[in-house]
């Protein structure tokens, strides 16, 4: 799934500078926003000498390559400060006490701070640690890059996953947590991907016969969703279909476990086919509470179901939006099949919501 924000936002270009000592080199950026946190950074080295650090920010990236003057220390990259905006990483020279006259050569796209639209797709080959069903056709895959990728996914972004020999073959998966409740830090470099399984589908037919220790080519990530402008808002409305509830699965594990606050609102209306098709239904009925509404509809039920029926409608939605008067302090996330996000778009417009309350994952 990918992400577009109908609201644009002006940021400063960031900027950095560079030092050293004996042992190491230290590359200091101010992002020139307040709001950055580890998730937000990616590097990416190549044959311990190019260095690709993409910061990603609202919905920009700011973006630094240089193929360094000599050598570094293996897998020596570290994040020692995030802070108010300050990013401070270190690494290792290969040879200590050997001098640097300059940090090297900038290359293709170096200090550009542009859309995220604008990113390079980069893959690799990732390994499958672990595999896990979900429902009887869905599987949750935890996926490791490897060490030259210091790698974390932004909530709401997205990976690629290219098909082991038809290059042109592949799909976008928002990754999620492997508990829903968890609080737990997210752990850089380690991936969940939450896949359905369809016997016809290109990629997926290949990914249904891997096992715990192959190789997965994934790239690295993309998006645009703004996590400040979530965490200030109070009203917040999920429409999912499928495994259109995987972009909405760190949604709600950051609103109700890792930034709680008493007076917030989550519904997730969620689509699905079957009862046997509702993902994580156990972990979403343990989180209802005063501020979670959890919401199933299905479409071919079986007879004994005494939920809600149906599709997405105009009845339903003005059942459980909240009034258009009310929705200056409302985000509304939206995803599923490519139909389903259509239908929940058009409705919603027709309803009169403002577009900047709306975010698409298509």
């Amino acid at each position: 799934t990918q992400s577009t924000w109908a609201q644009k936002k002006v940021d400063p270009s960031p900027v950095y500078t560079w030092f050293q000592s004996n042992n190491n080199i230290t590359i200091k950026i101010n992002s020139r926003n307040i709001n950055i946190t580890e998730e937000n950074i990616n590097i990416i080295t190549d044959n311990n000498r190019v260095i690709h650090i993409i910061i990603y920010i609202r919905d920009k990236l700011y973006q630094i390559h240089i193929n360094l003057e000599k050598e570094i220390e293996k897998d020596s990259i570290i994040i020692t400060e995030c802070n108010k905006g300050i990013i401070t990483i270190n690494f290792n020279k290969l040879k200590t006490d050997e001098e640097w006259i300059d940090l090297g050569d900038e290359l293709e796209g170096h200090g550009r701070f542009e859309s995220c639209l604008n990113i390079s797709r980069l893959f690799t080959t990732c390994i499958v640690e672990d595999i896990q069903p979900i429902t009887h056709d869905t599987r949750l895959y935890t996926v490791r890059y490897p060490s030259n990728w210091n790698t974390a996914i932004p909530l709401g972004f997205h990976v690629y996953v290219q098909h082991p020999t038809e290059e042109s073959i592949n799909r976008p998966y928002t990754p999620v947590i492997n508990q829903l409740n968890t609080n737990k830090d997210i752990e850089r470099g380690i991936v969940y991907l939450m896949i359905k399984i369809y016997k016809t589908g290109l990629l997926t037919q290949h990914l249904e016969n891997i096992q715990i220790g192959d190789g997965i080519k994934l790239s690295n990530c993309e998006g645009s969703l703004d996590k400040c402008r979530l965490r200030d808002c109070n009203n917040v409305v999920c429409l999912a279909a499928g495994t259109g509830f995987t972009p909405m699965v760190r949604v709600i594990n950051y609103l109700l476990i890792r930034d709680h606050v008493e007076c917030r609102s989550l519904k997730l209306l969620f689509f699905n086919k079957t009862e046997s098709d509702i993902l994580w239904r156990d972990e979403l009925d343990d989180l209802t509470g005063s501020d979670f509404t959890f919401i199933n509809i299905l479409s071919s039920p079986s007879d004994d179901w005494i939920g809600l029926r149906g599709r997405v409608n105009r009845k339903l939605l003005i059942d459980h939006l909240p009034s258009v008067g009310d929705s200056d302090d409302l985000l509304i996330y939206i995803c599923g099949p490519t139909p389903f996000t259509r239908r929940c778009l058009d409705l919603i417009n027709d309803l009169g919501y403002s577009q900047s309350v709306i975010h698409a994952f298509t």
